[in-house]
């Protein structure tokens, strides 16, 4: 393996690495929006209404943030897996990505 090669496998596996990371933020970010205590990581009142106070006052605003919550999440972890896709099947190839749209068309037609 070539230098070129060794640092193109270095970077996908960085990609890798950092995309992992992010579907593991999608967890915790939707394991938070059931059990924390605050409105997000980090935000526990905005403007001195809690929570629990604004759920109290109006239920389905905080039904519609836990929705959104949710659908970031989901918005995360599939960013997440697309990268992991992008850099194992197209940098860790050499191809640059080219054999991945092929490779979903595929998976596509024959579900």
């Amino acid at each position: 393996m070539n230098m070129q090669n060794a640092g193109l496998k270095q970077g996908a596996v960085l990609m890798l690495i950092g995309s992992l990371a992010f579907v593991g933020y999608a967890v915790v970010f939707l394991f938070r929006n059931f059990t924390g205590g605050g409105f997000e990581l980090g935000v526990q009142t905005l403007n001195g209404v809690t929570r629990d106070n604004l759920n109290l006052l109006n239920p389905a605003i905080m039904h519609y943030i836990g929705h959104l919550h949710v659908a970031t999440a989901a918005f995360i972890a599939a960013t997440g897996i697309a990268v992991a896709a992008l850099s194992w099947w197209g940098c860790a190839a050499g191809n640059g990505g080219r054999g991945l749209p092929p490779l979903f068309l595929r998976w596509w037609v024959w579900r």
